[in-house]
């Protein structure tokens, strides 16, 4: 439950993030982890070290560690490996766990706006770049007389603006683009 302050340990955390793994065979005298000597390692017996970052977004934002007690280890490449899997797992976990909650709000909120727009009181009509409707509300049904179903897909044109104001705004387009 502890957490370590990278103002405090300086070397450690330059190399999480330079590095997949710190393979510390003889942590008291590597120069990444000699910092946690007399803070950490001395109080647990810890003769060696094999940690790997946790890394979301760029950074390392957690450790996998593993420690030896007793005679000190030399790590395997393939220990080193397994570690460095293992951190990766967890990123992954991690990541999968926030795009879950990404997922959810966007749900949530999807229908919230759902709900807003069913409830309004005023006509609602969504349009894409091409004037079709995409979205029309209760409110645009009684409003304008057609239901979604018959609104969706149509343009504006077809629908909320009558033909004899088209011609008006058309007519009245042309005598301004000829002035």
């Amino acid at each position: 439950g502890g957490e370590l302050a990278a103002v405090d340990y300086p070397l450690y955390f330059q190399a999480l993030d330079q590095e997949r793994t710190i393979a510390a065979n003889y942590a008291h005298t590597d120069p990444r982890t000699a910092e946690f000597a007399s803070a950490y390692l001395d109080t647990y017996g810890i003769t060696s070290m094999l940690d790997a970052p946790v890394r979301a977004r760029g950074r390392a934002i957690g450790i996998v560690c593993h420690e030896h007690i007793g005679p000190a280890r030399v790590w395997t490449s393939e220990e080193q490996l397994f570690a460095s899997s293992l951190a990766d797992l967890a990123s992954l976990a991690l990541e999968s766990s926030e795009l879950r909650q990404a997922e959810q709000a966007l749900h949530h909120s999807e229908l919230r706006t759902r709900q807003i727009l069913n409830n309004a009181l005023d006509a609602i009509v969504t349009i894409d770049e091409n004037s079709k409707i995409i979205d029309w509300n209760p409110q645009a049904e009684i409003v304008f007389g057609w239901s979604s179903f018959e609104a969706i897909g149509k343009t504006l044109f077809d629908t909320v603006i009558p033909a004899a104001a088209q011609i008006q705004h058309r007519e009245g387009l042309k005598r301004f683009l000829a002035t």
